[in-house]
């Protein structure tokens, strides 16, 4: 009977724990998967130019429904699972705009990732004219 109710207490502890995640917390992960050798030929061949391409149609479609109200930027960490699936999305701040980009990246069918949760990041600087895409957990 302890035997259950610890594996209970650290199931629900890790999920506690993985809902609580915070973005820099989720960007240092980013950060490890992305330079990981097991994982770079993926992450660089297949994830990045497929992100680059689906994320500038997500962005031109917020911004013509959810314009922000200030300067474009935005912090973003999201998983990939090994179906292609987006699990998690941790934002460094929310807006009707970022919004809108999470439910479009819900839509999408990433590259399967090569393990359960692969982190992908990126940052838009506001100070950017132009707000490039800066791909956080690029090394």
């Amino acid at each position: 009977m302890r035997t259950i109710v610890a594996l209970v207490f650290l199931f629900a502890n890790h999920f506690a724990t993985a809902a609580e995640m915070t973005y820099v917390e989720a960007q240092a992960h980013g950060r490890s998967d992305s330079q990981n050798d097991e994982y770079r030929q993926w992450y660089l061949g297949e994830m990045r130019p497929f992100f680059r391409r689906q994320f500038q149609l997500l962005m031109g479609s917020c911004l013509g429904s959810s314009p922000p109200s200030g300067p474009l930027g935005f912090g973003l960490v999201f998983t990939v699972n090994t179906t292609g699936r987006v699990e998690r999305v941790i934002w460094k701040e929310t807006s009707p705009f970022t919004s809108c980009l999470e439910a479009g990246l819900r839509t999408v069918t990433f590259p399967p990732a090569p393990k359960d949760e692969f982190y992908f990041g990126l940052e838009v600087q506001p100070s950017s004219p132009s707000a490039s895409l800066e791909l956080t957990n690029a090394a």
